[in-house]
């Protein structure tokens, strides 16, 4: 069975050139999809020449800390906070109408997660068409994926565990 999880070194995935669906957002939880996310000097990528994953969540929870745009929504370390132990997430919202701008955080558990099939490229993926690309993957799909319509077991799971 393929490796889908990967918990170390959450820190180098980089979100600048991402996009992002459909986000899931609590005290408790953070569930973002990613479209192109960048990773380096990770088990998914050794290198430390800039990869791209077609289709990934990074999930994160328990937060000792989080922060939305300027917005510090929760605090647990007080005098204890250190921003070089944070993860800072962005990109494009593929939505549209989120309001995120940036996400901070520090938690007890957090990881990325790819979808079974991922893809791995040095070349950028694009779910739109921008001024000077034409996008490079299935509409349909991105749209299923953005809007969370199939989710792998454990998201759901997680999900399930917050509402009940």
């Amino acid at each position: 069975m393929t490796k889908l999880i990967y918990q170390e070194n959450l820190e180098e995935i980089h979100t600048f050139e991402s996009y992002f669906g459909k986000t899931i957002l609590s005290n408790k939880c953070l569930i973002m999809p990613y479209v192109n996310l960048g990773i380096s000097d990770h088990e998914l990528n050794p290198s430390s020449k800039m990869k791209y994953i077609d289709y990934c969540y990074v999930i994160a929870l328990d937060f000792l800390f989080l922060k939305k745009n300027s917005d510090i929504l929760l605090n647990n370390l007080n005098q204890e906070y250190d921003s070089t132990k944070s993860i800072y997430l962005g990109g494009n919202d593929l939505i549209g109408d989120q309001g995120i701008f940036d996400i901070e955080f520090q938690s007890k558990k957090s990881f990325t997660q790819v979808v079974e099939g991922y893809q791995l490229s040095s070349e950028q993926w694009l779910p739109v068409q921008t001024p000077n690309f034409k996008a490079n993957m299935n509409p349909e799909r991105i749209e299923s994926f953005v809007q969370n319509k199939h989710l792998p077991n454990n998201i759901d799971e997680i999900i399930n565990t917050l509402t009940t």
